[in-house]
């Protein structure tokens, strides 16, 4: 191999890697190069770096990210559905033979099923019975596995 010089830095990355790479680009464009070199250790493709697949990709005028900052509302709540819960603490004013009194709930909404669970509160939102309610309903709720989304209205969390 006398005579012969080779160029300097590291070999070129093999054509069927690259084109692997922009066809797992191309076919998941929810995929970052860090998805993409996952896949390809997964299989069995070790001596490939990071920046050489975000390199490659931004060759081929690729976006290195997975897509985001794009989409709607909407979309995320229906990709996300099976998961999402919404929780909410409300009050009614009612109207009873002792007269006018609050009457406090909370309640929980699975987004994917509609499904509701309610939970009436004492009249002392803060008392500890309902602090102790509210608590064991969240633990229930998250013990599902579920993300729980919370809103909580500051009147209600004043003392009476």
């Amino acid at each position: 191999m006398k005579g012969t010089k080779r160029k300097p830095g590291r070999p070129r990355t093999k054509e069927e890697i690259r084109e692997l790479i922009l066809k797992l680009a191309r076919e998941n464009n929810g995929w970052g190069y860090t998805r993409i070199l996952g896949e390809l250790k997964k299989l069995g493709i070790h001596n490939i770096g990071r920046t050489t697949v975000a390199e490659i990709m931004r060759q081929a005028g690729w976006d290195t990210g997975p897509k985001r900052g794009e989409g709607s509302w909407d979309e995320f709540l229906k990709r996300h559905a099976a998961t999402l819960w919404a929780a909410d603490f409300l009050t009614v004013k009612s109207l009873t033979l002792t007269g006018f009194v609050d009457l406090h709930l909370l309640f929980f909404v699975h987004i994917g099923s509609r499904r509701v669970i309610i939970s009436n509160l004492p009249d002392n939102t803060l008392s500890p019975h309902a602090v102790s309610r509210t608590r064991t309903r969240s633990s229930a709720v998250r013990s599902r596995f579920v993300l729980l989304v919370t809103q909580v209205r500051p009147n209600l969390m004043t003392t009476p």
